[in-house]
């Protein structure tokens, strides 16, 4: 369970996070008289982003300075799959509202065009906290601190439905190409067995900015061979895609969170507390984590 994971550093965490509010007493005024809008301020990241203001304060400078800002992906306009697709973005809207609400300040989103630049973003200090789906414990930069699991996932290898000699299990892919997203967690993994069982499989690396559901869309559209989704994602594809076949797993289970820098460990605090207490109804079962309440 994910109680189970709250260790020393996050009580210390915790800790300092109750101090950084008791101490901010004096700035407690500024903070109530925020007025918290329905709807979030939204900014866009661009390759031009110097235009943003990078801040890099930790929980005190947040609540003083009554927004938090948090970094999602965005897509471009012309890649934008079936309206299915902004659901998982809107849930991690709310969700990342939610927290901003519990500790009182504004949500402010800030849009990345490229989701393999989100880290980059949140180093550069355009953003506070990372509120995508990141695999936990990957290669990620040193600077950076996954908050606790906020989903449990497996790697699905996905092709179109009805077409001809589509592989069943992972000795069927010699020869084959599978299409992924640079640098994303399925890549290692197709290298890992490639290592492994000594396969020779074309591995595709795609651009950073195509999203996932995009890439399924045009595997069931006969424009990519084969491609690999987190079952969360394609459980999500699958209500308004019928045409995407899942064909086999390809790894254990996964873990994902959010990302904050790790220079700002009372923050860290206040999010594995909203998450803790979030999902605190959560429970496992085949399909990876699902959450039975607020």
């Amino acid at each position: 369970m994910l109680a189970g994971l709250v260790g020393a550093n996050y009580l210390l965490g915790l800790a300092l996070w109750k101090e950084a509010r008791s101490d901010l007493a004096l700035h407690n005024d500024t903070v109530r008289d925020i007025e918290l809008s329905d709807e979030p301020l939204v900014l866009v990241a661009t390759e031009s982003s110097d235009s943003l203001p990078a801040e890099r304060g930790d929980l005190r400078h947040i609540l003083a300075r009554g927004t938090l800002r948090v970094l999602l992906p965005t897509l471009e306009e012309n890649s934008l799959p079936r309206t299915g697709a902004l659901l998982s973005s809107a849930a991690k809207r709310d969700l990342a509202a939610s927290l901003a609400d519990r500790l009182g300040v504004r949500l402010v989103l800030v849009l990345v065009r490229k989701p393999d630049e989100l880290l980059e973003a949140l180093e550069k200090g355009y953003g506070d906290l990372v509120a995508a789906d990141l695999t936990i414990g990957a290669d990620r930069p040193a600077t950076v601190a996954y908050t606790h699991p906020t989903a449990t996932v497996d790697e699905w290898l996905v092709g179109q439905k009805g077409e001809g000699n589509l592989p069943r299990k992972i000795e069927d892919l010699a020869g084959r190409e599978v299409h992924v997203l640079r640098d994303c967690p399925s890549k290692a993994t197709l290298e890992r067995l490639i290592a492994e069982k000594k396969l020779e499989i074309n591995v595709v690396s795609v651009d950073g900015s195509l999203d996932v559901e995009t890439m399924v869309y045009e595997v069931t559209n006969g424009e990519r061979p084969l491609t690999v989704v987190d079952s969360h994602h394609l459980e999500a594809i699958e209500s308004y895609n019928e045409n995407v076949e899942r064909l086999f797993k390809l790894n254990g289970r996964r873990e994902l969170g959010w990302a904050v820098r790790k220079d700002n460990p009372v923050l860290l605090a206040a999010a594995n507390q909203f998450i803790l207490a979030h999902f605190a109804t959560a429970h496992r079962d085949d399909e990876g984590l699902h959450f039975d309440g607020q």
